[in-house]
């Protein structure tokens, strides 16, 4: 058994892209495993926990596993949280950046000489928005500011306004990249102000 990739999304509720959350709903941790394995199960399931909260799923069913290692069989469990439970994360500027270890542990229920497969990674819980609304008349007449659309985000239902800069690669082979050359750098944004940086890949993290 391979787990080729995974994939860890949390929202709330009801939440969607067109959706604004409801800051009181539910959370729901969505994973989503790719495997592939050399045998077949027919029953596997996902365990989630979160040891610092001294939570835990019941054994979440996902599809079964075929024994092909040609095609990646995609596995995917939702979990919910109530909304009071985790501290919500946020950017250094506006609160804590809190992260939890989440645990997702895949069981495979017809074998029972089949040891689970397992694995640790940090996460959070918040929720973030591209809000977009019109100026007031008022802002158009007292601060001459263009008719159109104002936007901005917002995390946990605060306005966040982003404040970054952009990384070139560190080294053109990564596996040179030193480790302390680039906690330095997150550091020094932190420390100058900034909260959003923006790989190469044009991919934008808020820190």
């Amino acid at each position: 058994m391979f787990v080729e990739e995974s994939s860890i999304d949390i929202y709330k509720v009801g939440q969607n892209f067109s959706v604004a959350p409801d800051q009181n709903a539910n959370w729901v941790v969505n994973v989503s495993l790719a495997v592939r394995s050399v045998s077949s199960f027919v029953n596997p399931s996902l365990i989630l926990s979160i040891p610092e909260l001294n939570l835990m799923s019941d054994a979440l069913p996902v599809s079964p596993i075929n024994g092909t290692t040609t095609n990646v069989t995609w596995l995917g469990a939702t979990w919910q949280i109530p909304d009071n439970v985790p501290e919500r994360w946020y950017p250094h500027n506006l609160g804590k950046p809190k992260l939890y270890n989440l645990t997702v542990t895949l069981h495979f229920s017809n074998s029972s000489r089949r040891r689970p497969i397992s694995f640790t990674t940090a996460t959070g819980f918040r929720t973030i928005q591209l809000v977009q609304s019109p100026y007031s008349q008022q802002d158009v007449d007292v601060r001459s500011i263009t008719p159109g659309d104002q936007w901005h985000f917002e995390i946990n239902d605060k306005t966040f306004y982003a404040k970054g800069t952009n990384i070139i690669p560190f080294d053109p082979f990564y596996a040179r990249t030193n480790p302390e050359a680039v906690k330095w750098v997150l550091e020094s944004a932190v420390k100058s102000g900034q909260n959003m940086v923006s790989p190469y890949e044009l991919l934008f993290n808020v820190i």
